[in-house]
Parts: structure tokens; sequence; C-alpha cells
């Protein structure tokens, strides 16, 4: 999917996952059979994920040889896996109203 010169299809297929240990970043088949598979993409994903993709040559274009290219879909803005943690606090906390939801704190 990260590839800038493949097509997107309808269907794509899990073939491996992305797993942070001591602090850096690695690739591993899925940790169960179940978690192999092709996977239906609804038209609207996969119209998201084509202006994504638009979105990401541009910056890859950008930073030149700064860009760092390990095939992923989403990255950090210079191309590398991002951090959980990071992604979880731009990506779900900040919508939320802080004194609607407590803080469940670090689970791990």
């Amino acid at each position: 999917m990260g590839n800038p010169g493949m097509a997107l299809k309808s269907k794509e297929t899990v073939r491996r996952q992305l797993q942070w240990l001591k602090g850096g970043a690695s690739f591993a088949e899925p940790k169960s059979a179940k978690s192999l598979g092709t996977n239906a993409l609804p038209a609207m994903a996969l119209a998201a994920l084509r202006r994504h993709r638009v979105r990401q040559a541009q910056e890859r274009l950008a930073l030149g040889e700064a860009w760092q290219d390990i095939g992923l879909a989403f990255t950090t803005p210079i191309g590398t896996a991002p951090n959980p943690s990071g992604l979880r606090n731009r990506s779900f906390f900040p919508p939320l109203d802080p004194g609607a939801i407590p803080s469940l704190g670090t689970a791990y």
C-alpha cells in the first residue's frame, strides 16, 4: 500500500505487522492466522487512500533524500514509522473534551 507506484485495489492483503520493541520499529508476521487475509475496501476508503497517497507523494518530493521510504501508507512527516503513543496522542485525544472522559493512563 505504501508504494506510490502501485495501484490501489478494492481488496488489500495483510502480510506483515509493525511492532515496537524496546523503542524501535520492526516488521513481523501477524500474530495469528486470523490476522492474515484479504480485506475488502469500500469505495470511500479507496478514494481517501488515493488522496492521501497524492499528499504523501508531494511530501516525498519536497523532502527529497531526507524521506525515508519503508513502504508504509501512514508515516511521520519524514516517512518513518509513527510511534504508537504519538499517533494516539495526536489523533485520538485532541478531539475529546478533556472534562468528558477521564484519562485511562498508560495500560502497558
